[in-house]
């Protein structure tokens, strides 16, 4: 049988860093990501996008850590409270979410325990190529504690601050088979609020669908880091839904 939650708040967040506490008791139940991406347009394949008023990139490409669920978030530091399970890490951290970063440099080159950081990842996900990015996301069906979940959250860097060209974690294109731009994300991660909250009983299996479109990830400008040739990407919105 299966069930949707519909979203009721996505938005964007600056992390320090994740530091997951995974519950001990309680029963367990497996978690797989996917993603879905709506159909682009025809006229992408337009060599001037932005004089034909397009404003959707061809291409996006970002370092990716982790995906994991929370049972609720402080209001007010937007720390993780209650239960978090994660669902799914990037292979490139060896296991090892609290010294895994895509920028070696950052927080001074020490993971939250003040040790160097152990893991760098160097590999782009394809957010272009859906069916590729599934079959890698879901091939780990790793298990989550039960309970109530009202988050979903995504995390593409950490204590991301001072621009450098050699750890940038997003790449884009503007049209198909033009010039591949890159830049440093400041803001590290997706929170997305699932509502009502997910329920989560022991036996079952949970499928996080996260669709988005890279419609109206292109806008007119010159200046920032995430412009290029007159063109600035801006990060596509993730909506979630759950399905059991």
């Amino acid at each position: 049988m299966q069930k949707e939650h519909s979203v009721k708040v996505l938005r964007l967040i600056s992390f320090c860093a994740l530091a997951l506490s995974l519950s001990a008791c309680g029963g367990k139940a497996t978690a797989k990501l996917q993603f879905s991406k709506a159909s682009s347009s025809p006229q992408l394949k337009e060599t001037s996008p932005l004089e034909r008023g397009l404003t959707a990139a061809h291409s996006f490409k970002m370092k990716f850590i982790a995906a994991y669920l929370s049972e609720d978030i402080n209001p007010t530091t937007q720390n993780n409270t209650g239960k978090t399970s994660m669902f799914w890490l990037n292979s490139e951290c060896s296991d090892d979410i609290k010294s895994c970063t895509t920028d070696p440099t950052s927080n001074g080159g020490k993971d939250e325990d003040g040790v160097s950081w152990r893991h760098t990842i160097m590999s782009f996900f394809d957010f272009s190529n859906v069916p590729n990015v599934n079959t890698t996301l879901n091939s780990q069906g790793r298990e989550i504690d039960t309970g109530t979940y009202k988050y979903v959250r995504l995390e593409f860097c950490k204590w991301q601050g001072t621009e450098n060209p050699t750890y940038n974690n997003i790449k884009w294109t503007a049209v198909d088979g033009g010039t591949e731009y890159s830049f440093s994300q400041p803001s590290c991660g997706v929170t997305a609020e699932i509502s009502p909250p997910m329920e989560v009983a022991a036996g079952e299996s949970v499928t996080i669908t996260l669709n988005y479109s890279l419609e109206n990830t292109l806008q007119s400008g010159t200046g920032p880091s995430n412009c290029a040739g007159g063109t600035c990407f801006s990060l596509p919105t993730f909506t979630p839904s759950v399905t059991k």
